[in-house]
């Protein structure tokens, strides 16, 4: 719908005015573009008994799952964390080994992979008009979402161009900072208070970053066991430790708005986590860092399923 208003014997759009010039009966504060005034029916007027009809247009019985939602971001963050673990985390066991390591080089890139294609699986899952999904990319000057599936094409592009120009993948990193931050914009809507937050921007780039840490880590364990070579683990299991007590840090600081069980759940997960992470730095074995990896999964999982879950608890 368009609104526009009359000043000074020009047309102006409305949202393009600030608040307080808006013409009464508006508001001089909103929240919403464009700003918008809704009158009630002149049967609400009446003395009789109000009831909802069309319950199910204003709150559905049968809400579409979000958990495809949950898969793709999480598994899109995690290659992308994972891409800029790798950049460095092997350097040190790949020029140790003897033999030619194209390997052992091979492997972590083929799990970044595997993480963004069932990402992009997950995502198609999610969409209502799955026909029309070419046209997601041609809003760029106007939609975040256009902007989230542009830089994915060009994370994916990256990564696929790391296998022939090896020094690429620094620019993929790059493109994943900005796949993260357009993913996070994406859930900046001013009708969700819950998601319009710096927390979330941050959210998201602890998520990646501690994902995709602790998953490479665990391919190193394994890498290590193959080839014999000892590596020093205290410096990953330090900066896994970094990461965790962020994530428990936004944890905590959080408005309790999500069910308590479920946000103590996550944060013993968090805590078991960095329990384990501080053992591994001792005892750095291929088990350890699965099980650290399996505890952060899944807290993960219960904070991405909570921050969709504040799409029920809104006020309609």
């Amino acid at each position: 719908m368009r609104e526009v208003i009359r000043v000074s014997d020009q047309f102006s759009e409305l949202w393009e005015l600030p608040a307080s010039e808006h013409p009464f009966p508006l508001p001089n504060n909103s929240r919403t573009e464009p700003h918008l005034m809704v009158k009630s029916h002149v049967a609400m007027g009446n003395d009789l008994e109000k009831k909802i009809s069309n319950y199910e247009e204003i709150r559905p019985k049968y809400q579409k799952s979000e958990m495809p939602l949950v898969a793709f971001t999480l598994l899109v963050q995690m290659a992308v964390g994972a891409l800029w673990a790798a950049q460095w985390m092997f350097t040190l066991l790949w020029n140790l080994v003897e033999f030619d390591a194209w390997l052992l080089r091979l492997v972590p890139y083929l799990i970044i992979g595997a993480c963004l294609g069932l990402g992009g699986f997950f995502s198609f899952l999610h969409l209502g008009a799955k026909r029309n999904a070419w046209r997601a990319p041609f809003h760029l000057k106007k939609s975040w979402l256009s902007r989230e599936i542009l830089f994915m094409g060009l994370f994916g592009a990256g990564w696929l161009a790391g296998f022939v120009l090896p020094e690429t993948k620094w620019v993929t990193s790059l493109l994943g900072i900005g796949l993260i931050y357009s993913m996070a914009k994406v859930y900046r809507l001013h009708t969700m208070p819950a998601w319009d937050t710096w927390r979330t921007t941050a959210g998201f780039f602890i998520t990646s970053a501690l994902l995709g840490h602790s998953l490479m880590w665990g391919v190193l364990a394994y890498e290590t066991q193959l080839t014999g070579i000892n590596i020093p683990s205290a410096i990953l299991a330090g900066i896994t430790v970094v990461f965790l007590v962020s994530e428990l840090g936004l944890l905590l600081s959080a408005k309790e708005s999500a069910p308590r069980a479920a946000n103590r759940l996550r944060g013993g997960l968090i805590v078991a986590a960095i329990i384990g992470a501080v053992t591994t730095a001792s005892q750095f074995n291929l088990w350890n860092t699965v099980t650290v990896f399996a505890l952060v999964l899944i807290e993960e999982i219960i904070g991405r399923w909570l921050f969709y879950r504040a799409l029920q608890d809104r006020a309609f």
